[in-house]
């Protein structure tokens, strides 16, 4: 087993970079420690560049692997994005300042306390392999969709020299756009339907899991503890081609327990509900619908809640990490009666109640974040800055990081691909195991089972919390 990052112990970080890495449109200050920020591109997304200036002259404490050298080997410019001194990382997120009034935003940190605080201190121990990583950042608007995915992948793809990508949120087709079609490798936090990843050319690495193998998981392992025996299962299909979920995976996977399956289409929402979630949620009642596998995004599945309890239909609900089902915003949006009715499994559920232990990396990770100067600590495990944080930067960045140790001394593209694979085994931050290897871009190979809690550290109207030890995944 590897764990995915060893930090020491005593680590102080001053960092001054701009607030407006954040926004769309954002200038920027200079620092010597920290960032340079870009501003906006005449496309409509944001670039931001984050380097810290001192290079290391060596890395002779990093980890090669297998696809590396010795050490002794001169680094060379090895492949796009890769200098002798430098190797250019992209990061992307969603400009969540577009949407500031609507509680399916979490608070999430200010980059100079998630990823670019996370390089800068990679960068300050020496780098990667006596590289400095220069960080790019981009951000898509999620109210200017397609237009501001085509922006994503027109920098990120042709404008920028991009050695691979790091990336918290599914960004739909500038996904394959960029791994596809640009060839970069692709780090990614979130879920992603099965039809992204097939146009994705083997670039995509999801740590959260892929829809129909998450789904098939959810399925096995809540149906071997029995709470699927001679269910009617409904299943809500979002009208987005290429990001439905398989019905035959989902049919073979629920017939060992007895139960039937019926589909039931709709179309996704950004927030709240619309008139298909709204008839969706009546016919699956009148249909006798005791069970929902929720194969939608956040927002659908608490839209779909609503709806259900509008109409006294009070259903079982299985969750997943699909779409971050199980963080806090289906808790900070759904009714309270539905919740109570809430089964699911995670990889991704962190330490929540008395009881549940916190894994090493968690531990490490939130004291890394506690030191940074002028940043508010985040010591309650139910938060959303606190769960937002572990996943989505933490995790990431240092993930990012061993298997850039791991490509070499003159990394390539092919030598990242290959790296994923010897980094695993690896430790999620929330304990499980995870891996990626020759045909396994979903990380997952544990999970716990979880279930509502009204009374969660840190979470006014509660969360997901596990309830069981890990479980092997089930293939």
């Amino acid at each position: 087993m590897r764990s995915t990052r060893r930090w020491q112990r005593v680590l102080v970080l001053a960092l001054a970079v701009s607030l407006a890495a954040a926004a769309c449109g954002g200038g920027g200050s200079d620092d010597d420690s920290a960032a340079d920020t870009g501003g906006t591109s005449d496309t409509g997304g944001t670039s931001d560049t984050a380097e810290t200036q001192d290079t290391a002259d060596s890395a002779d404490s990093a980890e090669t692997g297998d696809t590396g050298d010795t050490g002794e080997e001169e680094p060379t410019a090895s492949d796009v994005g890769v200098t002798a001194d430098t190797l250019t990382i992209g990061y992307i997120s969603a400009d969540t300042s577009a949407l500031p009034d609507l509680p399916i935003i979490l608070d999430i940190d200010e980059p100079e306390y998630g990823v670019v605080a996370l390089v800068a201190d990679i960068n300050e121990r020496g780098g990667i392999n006596g590289r400095q990583i220069q960080l790019e950042s981009f951000f898509w608007d999620p109210l200017d969709i397609p237009a501001s995915l085509d922006a994503i992948c027109l920098e990120a793809g042709q404008d920028n020299e991009l050695f691979a990508i790091m990336t918290n949120t599914f960004f739909g087709d500038a996904v394959p756009c960029l791994a596809g079609d640009a060839d970069i490798p692709m780090l990614m936090a979130q879920t992603i339907p099965p039809g992204i990843v097939e146009r994705s050319n083997g670039n995509v690495f999801v740590m959260e899991g892929i829809h129909d193998q998450l789904l098939v998981d959810a399925i096995t392992i809540l149906g071997d503890e029995g709470s699927l025996d001679g269910k009617t299962i409904g299943v809500p299909i979002q009208i987005e081609p290429g990001q439905e979920p398989v019905p035959d995976a989902i049919e073979e996977a629920v017939a060992p327990y007895g139960a039937t399956v019926e589909f039931f289409e709709i179309e996704r929402v950004l927030f709240g509900t619309n008139p298909t979630i709204a008839a969706g949620a009546q016919a699956m009642s009148e249909a006798g619908i005791d069970l929902v596998l929720t194969a939608n995004n956040s927002p659908t599945l608490f839209g779909l809640m609503t709806e259900a309890d509008l109409i006294g239909w009070s259903p079982t609900w299985l969750v997943s990490d699909l779409s971050e089902q199980t963080n806090l915003v289906v808790p900070t949006n759904a009714p309270a009666a539905q919740l109570e009715n809430v089964i699911g499994i995670s990889a991704n559920v962190t330490s929540g109640l008395d009881g549940v232990p916190a894994s090493t990396m968690e531990e490490q990770c939130v004291e890394f974040r506690n030191s940074i100067e002028g940043a508010e600590p985040i010591d309650e495990p139910g938060s959303s800055a606190y769960t937002t944080y572990l996943h989505d930067a933490c995790f990431l960045t240092l993930l990012m990081e061993d298997v850039l140790t791991a490509s070499g001394v003159n990394p390539t593209r092919e030598s990242f691909r290959a790296a994923t694979a010897e980094i695993s085994p690896f430790e999620t931050v929330a304990g499980g195991q995870a891996s990626f290897g020759p045909d396994k871009a979903h990380a997952p190979d544990e999970y716990r089972i979880v279930e509502y809690s009204a009374t969660c550290p840190g979470a006014d109207n509660g969360c997901f919390t596990p309830t069981s030890d890990w479980i092997a995944a089930p293939r």
